[in-house]
């Protein structure tokens, strides 16, 4: 069954986007009486199409996990950001956090990130719709000092780093806020990497080999989505 995110609940009705309604509608070929499921602050409903309206049948399920897990890259090519948000979503990320760093090739212009930050959310939500999840991550621009300022565990990706991943997640895998950082193609500078370990990033060795930036969210987000089936 077919899954949609609500924007507003009124009482016993779920409001749904145009954009929604109209592949419920002209897409799906969904008709006043289907069923869909549509989540609505992280609850799971099963309603029923009333119109331009969706009437709440039952309450299906409910997140259970409230454990946060942000991934900071860097601007990247269109192709391989995108990627990385489609399959961070599936993987059970909460938020994508873009950073600029001195070695991105990628740049965004400031007129043009609004824009961008828009297209990147949809990738998500699609993502989220097609993997069944109960909430969407969300991707967001910030510069270096907030980043510095969140809470929780805080790694950052290094080959040279004597913490192995392997322990790093072992002992932190059920924390409640998890940061992972991680580096352009050509690796942060020496000059990022002891600004960020000053400001409460531990370094973390991702083991022998040398793994593109894109694959590294989804070799760390599956290490914890697995260690959370346990």
């Amino acid at each position: 069954m077919q899954r949609y995110f609500a924007i507003d609940k009124k009482e016993n009705l779920l409001i749904v986007s145009e954009n929604d309604l109209h592949h419920i509608k002209n897409v799906m070929r969904k008709k006043n009486g289907d069923k869909v499921e549509v989540v609505y602050e992280d609850i799971l409903y099963l309603g029923m199409i009333n119109d331009n309206e969706i009437s709440i049948i039952e309450i299906i399920d409910e997140k259970k996990s409230n454990q946060i897990i942000r991934i900071i890259i860097p601007f990247l090519k269109e192709t391989k950001l995108d990627f990385i948000l489609q399959k961070a979503t599936e993987l059970n990320a909460s938020e994508v956090i873009l950073i600029e760093t001195e070695r991105s090739v990628v740049k965004i212009k400031e007129n043009k990130l609004e824009e961008k930050l828009k297209r990147w959310n949809k990738i998500c939500k699609e993502a989220a719709e097609q993997s069944k999840r109960l909430e969407v991550p969300t991707v967001k621009f910030l510069t270096s000092p907030n980043v510095f300022s969140l809470t929780g565990v805080k790694l950052i990706c290094h080959p040279n780093a004597k913490q192995t991943v392997t322990n790093s997640l072992k002992n932190i895998g059920s924390c409640d806020t998890i940061n992972i950082l991680i580096g352009p193609e050509g690796g942060f500078s020496p000059k990022e990497v002891s600004i960020f370990e000053k400001n409460g990033f531990s370094p973390i060795n991702l083991g022998e080999n040398i793994l593109r930036v894109e694959t590294v969210p989804l070799f760390l987000l599956s290490i914890l989505y697995y260690k959370n089936l346990e």
